[in-house]
């Protein structure tokens, strides 16, 4: 079964929560591991919109966090239009955090048109894993998000690296300019938060301040 993590997404310049993330994990013979395959195997046989539209059903039932709840989505089940809420859900407390990991070339102008009325509605937009070589500027120009997500690997040696401070300061003023909130994801060590505090950065996620946990446990059925 899929059980639904939280982790925390927390403001260091005021030491607040912003809101949490849900991660999902694949419950077998007494061991967490990651949904990974579960998710390929929908991705392969056309169920990835339903997947996901569960999982979002059973994060939002099981949160009992504080803040925004930001809820991964695949590009695959904002193409196919099959997007769906509970029907009650005020959705100015989600965020729709939009992953890719593959080289997948699919229309971020349709996402967009796609995504509208929800916006409308309250509902906000992050872009996942921005410098992987996917989440590109011009999904960020598409796209309009509230949020973008920088991936780990831009921070990887900014303790030693000036030119990698460089990069990050230059995302500040980019933030700046367009009003997008940067977070910046896989923050592990004090040294790396103290840089990214003096750099500007407000919101971070990562194992420093919190490790991924359920809350109660609940299920979704793979048939």
């Amino acid at each position: 079964m899929l059980v639904p993590f939280y982790q925390e997404i927390h403001d260091i310049q005021n030491d607040t929560t912003l809101g949490h993330e849900a991660l999902i994990r694949l419950w077998h013979n007494n061991s967490y591991y990651s949904a990974a395959t579960v998710l390929k195997h929908a991705a392969r046989h056309g169920g990835l919109p339903a997947l996901d539209n569960q999982i979002h059903r059973l994060a939002i039932n099981q949160f009992e966090g504080d803040g925004l709840l930001f809820l991964n989505c695949t590009p695959q089940t904002l193409i196919s239009r099959e997007l769906s809420f509970p029907v009650d859900i005020d959705l100015s407390g989600l965020v729709m955090e939009i992953t890719e990991r593959a080289p997948l070339r699919l229309d971020s102008h349709s996402m967009a048109d796609y995504l509208r009325p929800y916006r409308s509605a309250g509902l906000r937009v992050a872009l996942d894993d921005f410098g992987t070589g996917w989440s590109s500027f011009h999904r960020i120009e598409a796209l309009e998000p509230d949020f973008v997500k920088l991936d780990k690997s831009l921070l990887s040696g900014m303790e030693m690296h000036v030119h990698t401070r460089k990069v990050l300061a230059g995302m500040i003023n980019f933030a700046c300019t367009t009003g997008i909130t940067l977070i910046a994801e896989g923050v592990e060590t004090p040294e790396q938060v103290t840089i990214l505090r003096n750099l500007g950065y407000q919101y971070i996620q990562g194992f420093y301040f919190d490790v991924p946990k359920p809350t109660r446990s609940g299920s979704v059925v793979i048939s």
